[in-house]
């Protein structure tokens, strides 16, 4: 009963969002944004708690407190506009947003190995994919299931409604990955998740930080490359997509301390934009909730 009852909150607040034109939307984001900031603590904590552990990331005081105010408005922007883009198409995908580096993604799939998409938590990352996919790159998004059975079914079905395909993370996803490479698709990873127990630390903004390792060693199976994507907003509320050249992994059995290095490459290619951008990424994650034991089994 509860979990329905968020769902029909949540539908409501759907329905509102689609009423809106966009530039009243985007009011909505940054009030919202401005509403979460002023009222929500423990959260905002958490923000600040982030940026103190950023070792690569220096702020005065007032830099901070301007700084936390600005990923609250990006983050309710990006939660409003992605309710709202399952009505675009690819001439409002053209109009809104710029890709630079796409001749690398179509380097990638020339392999006919699939492609492994690493991108992270900052801009609008569905954005980026919906984009991908009407330029010719179907994007299977690789995601967790949420607890409430109808917020996730939603989810899956948001994520169709964008043009894209949702792999959950269940004991069949390594098949229907797989599948997706196979068929020349491109499988998305979210590259900046806390992995409690189940990552590798490596560094991360200058601090050990448990990470998934699932694409270095499915890229090391399957001989997929990995291609490194990011989005990020602009001032005017377009987007600017970011895809580098791909990278290649030896394919071959590897040991726990070769997918450590190359996780370690890969992460530090993904926090430079974070580091150019910081006002843009999910700092409301607790992204380094579990450190290492001992020092033994932190990244070099």
């Amino acid at each position: 009963m509860v979990y329905f009852l968020q769902y029909l909150i949540l539908q409501i607040f759907i329905w509102f969002v689609h009423l809106l034109p966009w530039k009243l939307a985007y009011f909505l984001g940054t009030t919202l944004g401005d509403l979460l900031y002023f009222v929500i603590k423990p959260r905002k904590n958490l923000v600040m708690e982030n940026l103190d552990k950023a070792r690569d990331i220096d702020l005065n005081c007032q830099e901070k407190e301007k700084l936390v105010h600005q990923i609250y408005r990006n983050f309710s922007k990006t939660l409003i506009e992605s309710i709202k883009i399952s009505r675009w198409d690819k001439k409002i995908i053209d109009k809104v947003v710029k890709i630079e580096g796409l001749d690398n993604l179509r380097q990638a799939k020339e392999k006919n190995k699939g492609i492994i998409l690493l991108t992270e938590h900052i801009g609008n990352w569905h954005v980026m994919g919906m984009a991908l996919t009407l330029n010719g790159y179907p994007v299977n998004k690789v995601i967790k299931r949420q607890k409430n059975p109808w917020v996730a079914n939603w989810i899956a079905a948001q994520i169709r409604r964008g043009k894209m395909k949702s792999i959950f993370q269940n004991s069949n996803s390594p098949r229907e990955i797989i599948k997706a490479l196979r068929n020349g698709d491109v499988v998305e990873f979210l590259g900046d998740l806390h992995a409690g127990d189940a990552g590798l630390f490596v560094d991360f903004l200058g601090r050990p930080a448990s990470t998934y390792s699932g694409p270095v060693v499915l890229a090391m199976r399957t001989g997929a490359p990995i291609v490194i994507a990011v989005d990020v907003r602009l001032k005017d509320n377009t987007h600017q997509v970011f895809i580098e050249e791909p990278v290649y992994l030896e394919t071959g059995k590897a040991n726990e301390e070769q997918v450590r290095k190359e996780l370690s490459l890969l992460t530090k290619r993904l926090e430079k934009y974070i580091i150019n951008y910081p006002d843009q990424w999910f700092w409301l994650h607790n992204r380094w909730k579990t450190q290492p034991k001992n020092k033994v089994k932190e990244a070099s």
